[in-house]
């Protein structure tokens, strides 16, 4: 077996493994019988379609998230404010949603909502990665901090352009069922997202293993200094790394 796909194994069973290892636990100083809880989880998630569907309803916006974090990773870069991309592409999409709601054919409303909502995320990982290369700036923190400042902007949107036409709460009108994501599975809430989401994990792959721009942004994470005497503009690298990472986040739930 390959070196890399053993580790790959042996690294993910582990963290399984510490992961209910520590989940009981922490039932246990509730008093619960770990054992108890998770055979009766095992047992209902596969007995019951509408909850299995939830399980991967619900890990669909983790996988977008973990390629988020992970693409920069590769870089030696640290995207701790997924977040806040998903806020900006979150209004992007909501805002878009309601304006083109009924007036182009559903398939065009949701491939527009998710290339706009990937743009804007994109551009705000983009801003984070032009500071880190034009100030040096600490990307750590500043994606962090990022995630606050697309916060107050989405509470002003929803406080002002994009409160609900009664003007009783900060949220906006709910779109119809025409703008959301088609459902995969009859009897559950599992839609199509799932499936780019295994896509995107997919073409994260392809991009940094099979690509000019994945090799330089590897090449990036190993080693910056050697990377830019052998002719990689790192800077460029660290805009174009938080840009795809950003955008990937966006990729998520418009039923939400």
């Amino acid at each position: 077996m390959n070196t890399k796909v053993r580790d790959l194994i042996v690294t993910n069973a582990a963290a399984i493994i510490a992961g209910l290892l520590l989940s009981g636990l922490m039932l246990l100083l509730l008093h619960i019988n770990p054992v108890e809880v998770f055979v009766y989880s095992i047992n209902t998630m596969f007995s019951d379609k509408y909850t299995m569907g939830e399980v991967f309803l619900k890990a669909t916006p983790l996988i977008f998230t973990a390629l988020a974090f992970a693409f920069t990773f590769k870089a030696n870069l640290f995207n701790i404010g997924a977040q806040g991309q998903f806020y900006m592409g979150s209004i992007a999409a909501i805002a878009l949603s309601l304006q083109l709601d009924g007036k182009v054919p559903t398939a065009v409303l949701l491939i527009l909502v998710c290339l706009t909502a990937a743009l804007a995320g994109g551009l705000m990982g983009a801003l984070i990665g032009f500071l880190k290369a034009r100030f040096k700036a600490n990307e750590f923190l500043v994606s962090m901090m990022s995630t606050y400042v697309a916060l107050a902007v989405m509470n002003y949107l929803l406080r002002t352009f994009l409160k609900e036409s009664k003007g009783e709460y900060p949220q906006t009108d709910a779109i119809s069922r025409s703008a959301w994501l088609p459902v995969i599975v009859k009897g559950t809430r599992l839609h199509i997202g799932f499936v780019l989401a295994v896509l995107a994990a997919v073409g994260i792959w392809v991009l940094l293993y099979k690509t000019p721009l994945g090799y330089r942004i590897r090449a990036v994470g190993s080693n910056a200094s050697a990377s830019r005497m052998s002719g990689i503009d790192s800077n460029k690298i660290f805009v174009a790394a938080f840009f795809i990472s950003g955008a990937w986040r966006e990729q998520q739930d418009l039923r939400k």
